[in-house]
């Protein structure tokens, strides 16, 4: 996300509402804020507690004094790490603290009912060559690939444990659970092969691009969406995957050549024997492009940002140019808060002098900002899909 904002901005540090007031450049534009609803949760109880729910509404109120809008990212419905029997409970909460924003993005459609504003997930760099071989070679000629961290959300046990004896599973991806991989490893099957682990970006889209289809094998209410989705359909490497609400949205959107569902993880391991799906072809293409392409997030993105009006075609899939708007201030800055410490900045400019009439300033006509902040994890597309 944060390489389309830079197509209208410059990313800066954002050092935290004091050190933006005294830096004399005036409020931030805006601040955007990710991840930080899983600060409601108590650490060792990991219920929602009072005392930090006031901490993060004082906070993310406190951010208005550096910044004139607040846009949040609301990747999880609640976060992942609640306890047991709390996630209602911890959803209300993160739904009344979206509350407190100008503007709500979400990465589904489904879920983009007002005030959430739909943004597809950025789709990866897709490499122009990849290495013939790989640190996991040899292997099979056919197989079907799990991608992402390893964690104990994702159940892939129960995927281990159903998966067909005929076929080949592979799964790979950094380890978030360590104890949980071990439990995996103890798991001994013929045919499932499990490399946890970091990979090159060059090899870990070589291992996907060569799988017969990417699965997806949980379907937990507290996830949105599931970055590994938009790997492969960056790579063009169809889908299949156990239904969640976003999923059953983009699944018309896209076709069954890239995208197939199921109930449960044995629906999904009979979904194997359906050769329907397949990957990358001009058509794919299209479609993926007209999805969840660079044109149609970054229209997204300035609209939640305040820069251009909604396009006058309704619908999230719009990849219509964004229409100029000479009363719209051309500079902003982005704050971008990290998952540990939670703030970093960026200060967007116009890239050319053809994508933006003038910057705000003196005219009392013009919408005044000159800076946006956004919290969020400084990473790179690639490290997004690997380590999320």
């Amino acid at each position: 996300m944060r390489e389309l904002l830079s197509s209208f901005a410059e990313v800066v540090s954002f050092d935290g509402v004091v050190a933006t007031l005294r830096s004399g450049d005036g409020r931030l534009d805006a601040v955007v804020v990710n991840w930080t609803d899983n600060d409601l949760l108590d650490r060792r109880s990991r219920k929602v507690a009072a005392r930090k729910i006031v901490k993060l509404f004082a906070r993310t109120l406190a951010m208005r004094l550096a910044a004139r809008r607040l846009v949040f990212v609301r990747h999880n419905n609640y976060p992942h790490a609640v306890a047991p029997g709390h996630e209602a409970r911890a959803s209300r909460w993160v739904s009344r603290y979206e509350r407190l924003f100008d503007a709500v993005i979400t990465h589904s459609g489904d879920a983009s009912q007002r005030p959430r504003l739909y943004c597809p997930h950025p789709l990866y760099h897709r490499m122009a060559t990849l290495p013939d071989a790989t640190s996991l070679d040899p292997l099979p000629a056919r197989y079907y690939v799990v991608f992402g961290r390893v964690v104990r959300y994702k159940r892939l046990e129960a995927l281990i444990d159903a998966f067909p004896a005929d076929r080949t599973l592979l799964i790979v991806g950094a380890v978030g659970d360590r104890d949980y991989a071990a439990e995996l490893a103890a798991r001994p099957r013929a045919n499932v092969l499990f490399r946890p682990g970091l990979l090159p970006e060059a090899e870990a889209q070589a291992i996907v691009s060569r799988s017969a289809a990417l699965l997806i094998s949980h379907a937990d209410d507290d996830v949105v969406v599931s970055s590994s989705f938009f790997f492969a359909m960056t790579l063009q490497v169809p889908v299949i995957a156990i239904e969640t609400p976003f999923l059953a949205w983009v699944a018309p959107r896209v076709g069954p050549r890239l995208l197939r569902l199921a109930s449960d993880v044995d629906g999904l391991c009979r979904a194997l024997d359906d050769e329907t799906a397949s990957s990358g072809d001009a058509t794919a293409a299209a479609l993926i492009e007209r999805e969840f392409g660079d044109a149609v997030a970054l229209a997204a993105l300035r609209r939640a940002m305040g820069l251009d009006r909604p396009p006058r075609q309704s619908g999230p899939t719009s990849t219509g140019t964004p229409h100029s708007d000479e009363n719209t201030a051309t500079t902003a800055a982005v704050g971008d808060v990290d998952r540990k410490r939670g703030v970093r900045s960026v200060r967007i400019v116009p890239s050319s002098p053809h994508r933006a009439m003038r910057r705000a300033s003196s005219d009392a006509t013009a919408r005044d900002e000159s800076t946006m902040a956004i919290p969020g994890p400084a990473i790179s597309r690639s490290e997004g899909t690997r380590n999320g």
